[in-house]
């Protein structure tokens, strides 16, 4: 099978594109969206193992980010036609280890072996008279008989192969194909017929299955589609971004987004009274006895993006609320960008503060760093962590001459 890759320019949509796995409108193939600076061909064959493995890892990057998104923002929105990806692999997961889900159905039958259900042998069952004695040679019995086609199964089956044919294949590393009766999941007589037999059952792996089914069919029954097809999973590039570079160059142990936020106030002068309003959020942290590195990552490269007021304002404040609070500490202020031509590490770019003279703070400047995204997705597939690299790729660059004596002019010394 051939996988087209579609990579998302730097130019559009200032990263709040959609990356992942669509099928293309109308038709049967499959395309991968892949965020601006990762490197893939224009079309990955399954057997071209080397670019497969990548484009799996990809792909298994972005499910893996996607329970940190879902987990940050207590639910994900599917609003953009999006399938969720998490319930159908929960469902193969489950099909995996499991098997197809069985449901059974009690009948009762006259037989002269089996567990007896005496109540209604005596009811049902004529016994015979034998010395003075009655003696039964039949009973009935209780059974446990297969549900041919039970809904459930039914609904498991079409939803393993409906996402195995619009790339799963891709996530999982291999094609599933389950035999069953086929069904359109696109109705919401389903979902009733689900919802019917959630209410009537206390079995948690058929409660689990319900729930993820119609989670699953949820998504596909949304009429809201991207251009380019009918997302099956996805994220918002500088979402995915945001995700793994914390993951790989931050040391939180308790995720805090707003320890160096920034509080703005409101104050009624009628009144006196003053209302706070809701933090800033930073993206990562990275912080030691002697550095804080606050790192915000940016999807884009365009100056004319990365120099506006609103991300600026917002990187320095972070600096300011650091330096109240820590002010024992050097601070790095650092925009963490994709790479995409030259050398890896901080790129030989500063942005000072221009309502802030040298002489008041001169450490109160924003670094560029940028990194390859393929390295990256990597680093957060394998689990790597890359402290250590950031720290010194600041260190290498502070000695390189042009910036040292920059450094130097400005009484800057870390």
């Amino acid at each position: 099978m051939k996988y087209s890759i579609v990579n998302i320019s730097e130019t559009e949509d200032g990263g709040r594109s959609f990356v992942g796995v669509s099928n293309i409108k109308d038709t049967d193939k499959t395309r991968i969206v892949v965020p601006y600076g990762y490197v893939l061909p224009s079309t990955v064959d399954s057997e071209d193992k080397d670019n497969i493995d990548q484009l799996r890892r990809y792909v298994k990057v972005i499910q893996k980010a996607l329970h940190t998104y879902i987990a940050q923002r207590e639910g994900l929105d599917f609003s953009k036609g999006m399938n969720s990806p998490l319930a159908a692999v929960n469902i193969i997961h489950d099909y995996l280890s499991m098997g197809s889900f069985v449901e059974y159905e009690k009948t009762q039958l006259q037989a002269n072996r089996g567990k007896i259900n005496f109540k209604q042998t005596v009811k049902r069952v004529r016994p015979k008279l034998i010395d003075e004695g009655f003696f039964y040679d039949s009973f009935i019995t209780d059974r446990k008989t297969v549900v041919e086609n039970n809904i459930i199964a039914v609904v498991q089956g079409n939803i393993i192969n409906y996402f195995m044919s619009n790339g799963g294949d891709v996530l999982f590393g291999q094609s599933l194909k389950v035999q069953v009766e086929h069904i359109d999941l696109k109705s919401s007589h389903i979902i009733h017929l689900l919802r019917d037999e959630q209410n009537n059952t206390f079995n948690s792996r058929k409660q689990s299955l319900i729930r993820w089914s119609i989670e699953y069919i949820q998504g596909l029954l949304n009429p809201n589609y991207e251009e380019r097809g009918e997302w099956n999973y996805a994220i918002v590039a500088s979402s995915l971004w945001e995700i793994i570079v914390d993951y790989v160059f931050g040391n939180q142990i308790k995720r805090d987004k707003t320890i160096y936020g920034k509080q703005y106030s409101l104050y009624n002068f009628s009144g006196g009274f003053v209302k706070r309003g809701s933090s800033t959020e930073h993206d990562t942290i990275y912080e030691d006895d002697n550095y804080i590195f606050i790192v915000d990552s940016k999807m884009y490269n365009q100056k004319v993006n990365l120099l506006s007021e609103g991300i600026l304002g917002k990187q320095f404040g972070y600096y300011l609320e650091a330096k109240k609070k820590k002010p024992e500490k050097k601070i790095v202020n650092v925009l963490f960008l994709p790479y995409t031509e030259g050398e890896r590490g901080f790129q030989y770019v500063y942005i000072p503060d221009p309502h802030a003279p040298v002489e008041v703070d001169p450490y109160k400047i924003i670094f560029l760093y940028t990194y390859p995204v393929n390295d990256l997705v990597d680093d957060y597939y394998y689990g790597r962590k890359r402290i250590g690299l950031l720290k010194n790729d600041f260190m290498e660059f502070i000695q390189v001459p042009a910036i040292s004596s920059f450094l130097a002019e400005r009484n800057m010394s870390y």
